[in-house]
């Protein structure tokens, strides 16, 4: 399997301030939407969260009957450009969807720049606004021509600010952004255009993600990283001061605000992963996640939101309540560590797949603590995964305290990822069978469907067993009634009961036998596998590159 590039990032957008309160009005997309009253600030100015999700991003109509009275990002959108108003942002529009259309939660739509090259595969290129069309194309407003395939905001690619005088062009010295305005001092533009012709770009742009268009709700507060320095030099970004070199500093995501820069999304640090034979885990974030700790170790693919090589999410620990003092063993909070656990009632979970009863601890599961710091006299808080995220380890509020003292509710992520369907009791299930052919593939290419299938002796032919990969989750394994059906004649000096009874505690007998077999064997392969896709000759990862924290 060969990686496409880096992950998909999402600007952090800017908005307008009221001069004479100075509280935010509203999220902005550009300067020009801020009325009289209120004036732009860059995403780096924004703080506590606030306008980082496309989902808070309100926009107009293009209110002419010739544009369907369209949500639009812009006027450019509209054909009748006069019809839209930038004074009027309404609620149901954001720049993801259009939530009082007649078609339920319909996509706001974007326009397109047309090139006139017939011999491209995809002459077309959903964009923002004219100003993003290059010479020889040709800007169409969004019902130009109805029958061209829509676009939609994760179809559209943005720029990218980014040091001026780093040494490395990577992740943690740049950011997506949607226009020049948008990066604050010591900070350079590159456009969409230019960005889409980097040989290793360190980011793939785009104005959001398209697991934002079917999430209701995004988290109110997450964790953006602090980052390694040398002087005030930033290095790369980092959660926890821990991930930093001795000659080197750790900021805050408070002071990387101050010097000026932009934290990066926890979603992209990197992870680990659990290397142990008989361990599922997959990526986690620390080695107390294993199930067996000595053998985490760093893996480029893991980051805290999933395994680059193959999408499975990153899984992490959990805090259930302890079942010995009758607490409620159902109960449980996803956790960063195992100190977040409360020692005389809860006990520390490393993290796995998700089972019966479990549905597993995903990054935007997670709830972590925060950390408090005084400005201009007035205490502020901002969510960290520890005391090693906070400018003063002393002042770490842990997270099952946040909310009753901050008010907040801290989580590692934001929702970004298809909705999954929760686990249920394999007692309340239906068994059904999946022919092969249309048997729905594993969520991950180390976990190959495995079948074994073993001719019954002489003396019972035709009986077979088939143990699949769903038969090792629930460890069971059906047996059918030819199983025990026999050729030969039976002896007359055996009973019926006896022979019934001596065939079926055979049959038992090797099917649990058959069974340990299989579950060494499938974990055993599924090790063998992983290290040979984490060897570096065996696979490439194209534009993707680590520097230390955070994938490149």
């Amino acid at each position: 399997m060969v990686l496409s590039g880096p992950p998909i990032s999402t600007p952090h957008f800017g908005a307008c301030l009221n001069e004479m309160t100075q509280v935010i009005s509203s999220c902005a997309l550009a300067p020009n939407e801020c009325m009289s009253d209120t004036i732009y600030i860059p995403p780096n100015e924004v703080e506590e969260n606030i306008c980082n999700s496309a989902l808070q991003l309100k926009t107009g109509r293009c209110s002419a009957d010739i544009d369907n009275q369209n949500c639009a990002a812009n006027s450019d959108a509209c054909q009748d450009s006069e019809s839209y108003d930038i004074a009027v942002k309404y609620e149901s529009c954001s720049i993801i969807q259009d939530t009082q259309s007649s078609l339920l939660g319909a996509n706001t739509l974007y326009p397109y720049c047309v090139s006139g090259d017939d011999t491209l595969e995809s002459p077309e290129r959903c964009v923002l606004n004219k100003d993003d069309c290059m010479f020889g194309e040709d800007f169409m407003a969004v019902t130009t021509v109805p029958w061209m395939e829509p676009c939609f905001c994760h179809h559209v690619a943005t720029g990218m600010c980014y040091l001026e005088f780093a040494e490395l062009l990577t992740a943690s010295s740049s950011f997506c952004a949607v226009g020049p305005y948008d990066c604050p001092e010591g900070y350079l533009w590159m456009s969409s255009n230019e960005l889409s012709k980097m040989e290793n770009p360190p980011h793939t742009c785009q104005l959001c993600q398209e697991e934002e268009l079917n999430s209701a709700t995004q988290h109110e507060h997450v964790v953006e990283s602090g980052g390694c320095y040398a002087d005030d030099n930033l290095l790369h970004c980092a959660l926890e001061s821990k991930e930093c070199k001795v000659s080197t500093v750790f900021k805050s995501t408070i002071e990387m605000r101050e010097l000026g820069h932009v934290p990066c999304a926890a979603d992209h640090i990197e992870a680990g992963y659990c290397a142990a034979q008989f361990d599922d885990t997959g990526c986690t974030n620390i080695a107390e996640g294993c199930e067996f700790p000595d053998d985490y170790m760093p893996l480029e693919t893991c980051t805290i939101h999933s395994d680059l090589f193959n999408k499975v999410p990153t899984y992490f620990g959990h805090c259930r309540e302890r079942s010995n003092i009758r607490g409620d063993w159902g109960k449980y909070r996803c956790s960063w560590q195992s100190s977040e656990c409360i020692p005389t009632m809860e006990e520390w979970n490393h993290a796995r797949e998700p089972e019966a009863f479990f549905d597993g601890c995903n990054c935007e599961h997670v709830h972590t603590g925060a950390c408090s710091y005084v400005e201009e006299g007035t205490t502020n808080y901002f969510c960290a995964v520890s005391e090693l995220g906070c400018n003063d380890p002393s002042n770490y509020i842990m997270a099952v305290d946040v909310t009753e003292k901050t008010g907040m509710d801290c989580r590692l992520c934001q929702p970004l990822r298809n909705e999954k369907t929760p686990t249920s009791s394999p007692i309340s299930q239906p068994k059904t069978t999946v022919p092969e052919s249309t048997a729905a593939p594993s969520s991950s290419p180390i976990k190959d469907s495995l079948r074994l299938k073993m001719s019954a002796p002489p003396s019972s032919q035709g009986a077979s067993i088939e143990i699949n990969e769903n038969d090792l989750k629930g460890t069971s394994i059906e047996i059918n009634e030819n199983d025990l059906k026999k050729e030969d004649s039976l002896p007359s000096t055996f009973s019926l009961a006896e022979i019934v009874g001596g065939v079926t505690g055979g049959v038992v007998a090797g099917c649990a036998f058959l069974s340990l077999c299989v579950v060494v064997l499938f974990h055993m392969r599924k090790a063998e596998k992983r290290r040979q896709s984490m060897n570096t000759g065996g696979f490439t990862y194209p534009g993707l590159t680590m520097v230390r924290g955070i994938v490149a």
